[in-house]
């Protein structure tokens, strides 16, 4: 005997429709996820990008500290120079 169809009871008819919204955000949520994760992926590479532009910059400060110390010790390495040739030709006045 195939028993008759009864309408859905309200209740019932109130679950499924809380699940098909359960459903709906769960996609929603699992979408939002998955942006945050990429946005979290992209600002780490853009903080690692900063974190070499740092390191470039800070190497570059050295190179240019480097090159303005061998300017100086140029500029003095000509002063010993200078002071050597003039002690000597007073060595040779003398």
């Amino acid at each position: 005997m195939a028993t008759p169809h009864r309408p859905a009871s309200p209740c019932l008819s109130r679950l499924r429709a809380i699940i098909s919204r359960m459903d709906r955000l769960n996609i929603v949520i699992k979408e939002k996820l998955a942006h945050l994760k990429n946005e979290t992926h992209e600002l780490r590479r853009v903080e690692g990008q900063l974190t070499e532009a740092e390191l470039s910059e800070q190497n570059r400060q050295i190179q240019t500290e480097r090159e303005q110390l061998a300017a100086v010790m140029k500029v003095f390495h000509d002063m010993l120079d200078q002071l050597g040739y003039v002690l000597d030709f007073y060595e040779e006045e003398i």
